[in-house]
């Protein structure tokens, strides 16, 4: 490390300490993980973290990276502060980007031509709430085109929970 000045910036042994207290304990392969990254705004606390997989950590974040490290219109990031000032100049884009993969996650095959009205509907729809996760999910799920994809036994199990 050339600034071991910074060394609890960047390996917060507090945070560590408070997360092994906290119970979530690494096993041989792990390390510990954001469940949101700093980037999309998620916080430097112990309800943010969680023992991931040291591959799928790397790759996740590698994936990001490279996805990330210029934009198409010529933008170069630089380092986390950069990426969260672009991204809040493109949110719309980006919270488009998250919803269109939400809802091939939730319907079980890709987005075609004829979901994209959902899609912006989303986007439109989460935007007074700064386009947090929760409201694109919550679109989607009650949206028709997620509720028509139920199995029937699904909507009799969600009708007798009701």
């Amino acid at each position: 490390m050339q600034q071991p000045d910074h060394a609890d910036e960047w390996f917060v042994p507090q945070l560590i300490g408070d997360l092994i207290v906290s119970g979530k304990l690494l096993t041989e392969g792990q390390c510990y993980s954001y469940e949101l990254p700093p980037m999309l705004s998620g916080k430097m606390e112990l309800s943010n973290f969680e023992p991931t997989d040291l591959l799928v950590h790397c790759s996740m974040f590698g994936q990001i990276g490279r996805q990330i490290q210029h934009l198409p219109d010529g933008t170069k990031i630089d380092g986390v502060n950069g990426l969260r000032q672009v991204l809040l100049r493109y949110q719309d884009q980006f919270a488009r980007v998250v919803g269109e993969r939400l809802l091939t996650y939730a319907l079980g095959r890709g987005v075609e031509a004829p979901d994209m009205p959902l899609v912006r509907s989303l986007v439109r729809e989460a935007a007074p709430s700064k386009y947090r996760m929760s409201s694109l999910i919550l679109g989607i799920v009650k949206s028709p085109s997620f509720q028509m994809n139920l199995k029937s036994s699904d909507r009799s199990t969600q009708t007798a929970a009701k």
